[in-house]
């Protein structure tokens, strides 16, 4: 290739990442997905998500890790078998559309996520009287797979709205299993698109 047109290529490859990253930017139906509002509220709910728990709420937005921005939503285990937590986002969904949904998780490196928890992303899908029709689940991102060190996509992808859903409630859960889970987990840049 001559120099001219590696130096052309170069820098046009800023250039087209930029525009993709915005693209994907506009069409991510998640509001607040980087969990940077409130900004600054550390410990606080994160704007748009509505957060849900078996027992104690050991969540909140923290600046301790992202993976962009300077936010992110901390999940800290109740340390109790069985027990669960997360955060929903509601849309209106229309039958026959297809949705990817996809966040990042991290361990946090001092206080490891462990033990039986886990977490997934669960698509509740609604009827319009709030009624649940069915859900789909993710795989499941054990605790021992969970990173310290990098950001990890968990996702489901290209998920058809079953017939009789209106809504959808978009969720991120931490489940502890049968003995329990301990310690904290991260997750950033949530993706809800239409396919």
């Amino acid at each position: 290739m001559p120099a001219s047109k590696w130096v052309v290529a170069m820098l046009l490859c800023p250039a087209l990442l930029i525009s993709s990253h915005a693209q994907q930017e506009e069409s991510n139906l998640a509001v607040n997905p980087g969990f940077e509002e409130p900004a600054g509220g550390i410990g606080q709910s994160p704007t748009e998500w509505m957060l849900f728990t078996s027992k104690m709420n050991m969540m909140g937005v923290s600046d301790k890790a992202a993976r962009s921005g300077s936010q992110s939503l901390k999940m800290s285990t109740q340390n109790l078998p069985d027990a669960f937590q997360g955060a929903n986002f509601f849309t209106d969904v229309n039958e026959g559309e297809r949705y990817n949904f996809s966040a990042f998780l991290v361990s946090d490196r001092e206080d490891k996520i462990g033990g039986t928890a886990h977490v997934m992303l669960v698509i509740e899908w609604k009827r319009a009287d709030g009624t649940e029709v069915t859900r789909t689940l993710s795989s499941l991102s054990h605790a021992q797979n969970i990173s310290r060190l990098r950001w990890e996509q968990i996702q489901l992808a290209k998920v058809q709205v079953p017939k009789g859903a209106v809504k959808a409630a978009f969720g991120i859960h931490l489940c502890e299993g049968k003995k329990g889970g301990k310690g904290t987990v991260f997750v950033d840049d949530v993706l809800i698109e239409r396919d």
